[in-house]
């Protein structure tokens, strides 16, 4: 759709517009092996050890056991605000969010 013909999708075919297009940003969404490099799923003790791992996916089930291995129960988490984060406090540790691009 054309900037200024919001609300009327035939107006820009019927001038002989083409539509905006996704050039070189590619399919929206995370990485996965079969389509883009894989997504990184990182964690930093504070002064301390770091750990990575490549995933084929980062969703829940998958960081689960990642988080349940290295993280001791109980421990304060910071996380970016991301979904995949919300069981954290069921996992049995304290969960902090970090809002990027929030200022206050």
């Amino acid at each position: 759709m054309v900037a200024g013909h919001k609300g009327h999708p035939v107006a820009g075919p019927q001038q002989g517009r083409a539509g905006r297009r996704n050039r070189l940003r590619g399919a929206r969404g995370r990485g996965t092996f079969a389509k883009e490099p894989p997504p990184i799923f990182g964690m930093i003790q504070r002064g301390g050890l770091v750990v990575i791992h490549m995933r084929e996916n980062v969703q829940q089930p998958t960081i689960e056991p990642l988080i349940k291995h290295t993280v001791v129960p109980g421990s304060l988490v910071y996380t970016d605000d991301d979904t995949i984060y919300g069981r954290l406090c069921a996992w049995g540790d304290e969960h902090k969010r970090v809002h990027h691009g929030v200022w206050s």
